[in-house]
């Protein structure tokens, strides 16, 4: 039987069984009425639209900050959040009359504002995106060394891994600058003209609180780049309650030999808290079933620090220092490639404002700069061109460089009853320049070329945002969002230029008190060329020297997508078909040109692409022990122009997992299985990726402060590589791995 069709009755298999699986909603049998009033615990005024939860039921105050429902049981927990305050929890037999929240500003780091935060109340709220957490357990219950192979599963997402350093995430068949990524709410740039070091590369696993994902171009908040989705990494912060407290964490692998130690203190007192992490790793050649992978280890260390302080209950305060080194970095993705240095700094500074008044509900501001610094060697040696010739050596030295910096001042405006607009302004310039020197040598004689590869290059983005949602009906949801970009692009010995760039995105919401909801958006994004694309040039290890062309459009995307799902304490489903078309799609084509008797190829709006599909995920809690998951996804990308394929994006994709958690407090094992089809249409330069199938079995347990995993990933010891890997790069083999952690 061919393995893709195995993978697909796998994957088949395994959503019926968890949509089988027994789910236990079982009413108390004493319902108890519960009713109250949400006020402010400064002002005494009543906090409308504050959602308050009780087991699977879930409404939101009226204008007087009134609530009335019924609990299951009078020992039911009483959740009551809302954007700007801090959770607070009781007990329904607790509530007799007024319930107080306390003021909790927010600071722009983050698109939900909880981990557990309802999808109306959130930072992206007025879209109707489909939005996907990765939460910190999840990602440290893996052996995944990078943060992109971390998050690997989750909905509609895929990875490139070009060896154990600088994996890649893609959304919905879109990588690179067509997805934006972000540290705590901050641009991060790349630094190296070929994408090296793009997307999660100098992120730290250990230090990361969730990843947040908005897939598609429906949102008017976070600018170039959405046409993708964006992906906001949070980093951990001080801990609610907690005078002092810390951790201690380390982690080990066989296939990828290596680990990780470091360590984490959380402090807060009266109105200021403060958190310190540092962690460092270093990782050998990775081993494939096919041999060590040569020129794959790497080594970096992460200091972080962060802190905030309340100026008063109303307003708070935030900053935040970054530093990331890299270095000795294998890179054998692109060949004999090598990265001695690689280093990444941020500074930030937040405020937030909860004002609560009829009309301005809160304000945010942020400001904040990146910086990353990237250094490459490649040393080569190509074959004679005639028999008994000379080999040709050449040897390159690049370096470049980028500063991100920006601002963004929002304002979060009540419209009535149940209806909100966000409403700002957002500045961003990204600043790079970069050289690159190669010598050759053949038949004793040694040429030198000198390639200014980034001329000094800016390009800064303005641009003013509004999004909304409203109630239309108890059951509908309706949002709006318009933006209006100014783009300036400007290089060292070139022309400058601008232009003007709108996009948007409509959308409805429709739900039932019992689960069910429906969804469908039209978003408008766009995508600003990058330094590369506009005043590159660069000889990769291709043999071919890519040239920018400084008057390329901005790329733009129109996304329609539809959604239906089921949401309940024991039942979570959705299925998502979506369509995205890409006008001014920028790729490469070859000019009949040459520099240095190399061939060039340049870079040109040369295509509009459609990528189309569907994904889906359901997870269940059939009993107290026992938890099912899995996710499923599929891609097709097309040139409209030529019907070719577009290049990196991945077939058929499905991961499923069952959690087993026996009656021993804190215990539990989890056997999961990863599967893709097999790719028949690969784009230009790509091959036809066998389908595969890998098991994983990992299993952990908590005792007082202390937490253990441990397990075996490629369980089988499978050879395979997914369709976003360098050709001949395959994924690590069996692998065993252990990760302890120590509460103090």
């Amino acid at each position: 039987m061919p393995r893709a069709l195995i993978a697909a009755r796998l994957a088949a298999a395994w959503i019926l069984l968890g949509a089988a699986l027994p789910v236990s909603l079982h009413a108390a049998p004493n319902p108890t009425p519960v009713e109250g009033r949400i006020l402010d615990a400064v002002t005494g005024t009543p906090v409308a639209d504050a959602v308050v939860v009780a087991g699977s039921r879930l409404i939101s105050t009226d204008r007087e900050g009134r609530f009335r429902l019924t609990a299951p049981h009078d020992t039911t927990t009483i959740v009551v959040r809302r954007i700007g305050y801090r959770q607070l929890t009781v007990r329904a037999a607790e509530i007799s009359g007024d319930l107080r929240l306390t003021r909790a500003p927010v600071l722009l780091r983050s698109m939900d504002v909880a981990a557990d935060a309802s999808p109306s109340r959130c930072l992206c709220e007025g879209t109707q995106l489909a939005y996907g957490t990765a939460a910190r357990t999840a990602i440290a219950e893996r052996a995944a060394i990078s943060l992109a192979e971390a998050i690997e599963g989750a909905e509609g997402t895929s990875s490139s891994r070009p060896g154990n350093w600088g994996a890649k995430t893609y959304v919905r068949g879109l990588g690179g600058e067509r997805v934006v990524v972000m540290l705590d709410g901050n641009r991060l740039e790349r630094a190296c003209n070929i994408g090296m070091d793009g997307g999660l590369a100098t992120i730290n696993p250990d230090n990361v609180e969730r990843v947040e994902i908005l897939s598609g171009p429906g949102s008017t908040l976070y600018g170039s780049g959405n046409v993708g989705g964006v992906i906001n990494v949070v980093t951990r912060g001080p801990e609610d309650d907690t005078s002092v407290r810390g951790e201690l964490r380390a982690s080990g692998s066989s296939a990828v030999p290596g680990g990780r130690l470091g360590g984490t203190i959380w402090a807060r007192r009266d109105r200021a808290s403060f958190t310190a992490s540092l962690d460092g790793a270093s990782y050998g050649d990775q081993r494939s079933p096919l041999g060590t992978v040569q020129g794959s280890s790497y080594r970096d260390l992460t200091a972080d620090v962060a802190g905030a302080y309340a100026v008063a209950p109303s307003h708070r305060l935030g900053a935040r220092v970054q530093r990331y080194s890299g270095r000795d970095i294998g890179y054998p993705g692109a060949g004999p490639a090598f990265i001695p240095e690689q280093d990444r700094s941020l500074y930030a500074l937040d405020y937030g404002w909860q004002h609560s008044g009829r009309i301005v509900d809160g304000v945010n501001a942020k400001l904040f700069l990146q910086s990353v610094d990237h250094h490459m060697t490649v040393a080569m040696t190509r074959p004679p061109s005639t028999p008994g010739g000379t080999p040709m050596r050449s040897e390159t030295d690049a370096k470049s460089d980028t500063d991100t910096w920006g601002g963004r001042a929002q304002a979060r405006l009540r419209a009535g009853r149940a209806a909100t607009l966000d409403a700002g302004f957002e500045a961003t310039q990204w600043s790079a320049e970069g050289s690159r020197w190669i010598e050759r040598t053949m038949m004793g004689a040694t040429s030198t070329m000198i390639l200014h590869t980034w001329p000094g290059v800016r390009v800064t983005d303005l641009g003013g945002f509004l999004q909304g949602s409203a109630a239309v009906s108890p059951w509908l949801d309706a949002s709006a969002g318009a933006r209006l970009d100014r783009v300036l692009r400007r290089a060292d010995g070139f022309d400058r230029t601008s232009e003007w760039v709108p996009s948007g995105n409509v959308g409805l919401r429709a739900h039932h008190a019992g689960g069910l909801y429906a969804r469908a958006s039209l978003g408008y994004g766009y995508r600003i060329p990058d330094p590369t694309e506009l005043f590159g040039i660069l000889l990769r290890p291709d043999g071919f020297v890519y040239v920018g062309d400084p008057d390329l459009v901005t790329e733009t995307s129109r996304n329609v997508e539809v959604s239906a799902g089921y949401a309940a304490p024991r039942l979570q489903a959705s299925s998502t078909l979506f369509r995205n078309r890409i006008d001014g799609y920028i790729a490469t084509a070859g000019s009949g040109d040459s520099v240095s008797g190399l061939p060039v190829r340049r870079y040109a709006n040369i295509a509009t692409a459609r990528l189309q599909g569907v994904s889906g995920a359901i997870a269940v809690g059939a009993t107290d022990w026992l938890r099912a998951r899995c996710t499923a996804s599929y891609t097709q990308g097309e040139d409209l122009r030529s019907g070719a394929s577009l290049p990196l994006v991945t077939p058929f994709e499905a991961s499923a997992a069952a959690r087993l958690m026996p009656r021993a407090a804190g215990a539990w094992i989890e056997p999961e299985a990863a599967s893709a089809a097999r790719q028949t249409r690969p784009a230009e330069g790509e091959v036809e990726t066998p389908g595969w199938v890998v098991w994983n079995l990992r299993a952990g347990t908590t005792v007082e402060r202390t937490t253990l995993t441990v397990g075996v990933e490629n369980l089988f010891d499978a050879d395979y590589r997914r369709h976003l890997d360098p050709k001949r790069l395959h994924r690590p083999g069996r692998n065993f791995f252990g990760r302890i952690t120590q509460r103090i």
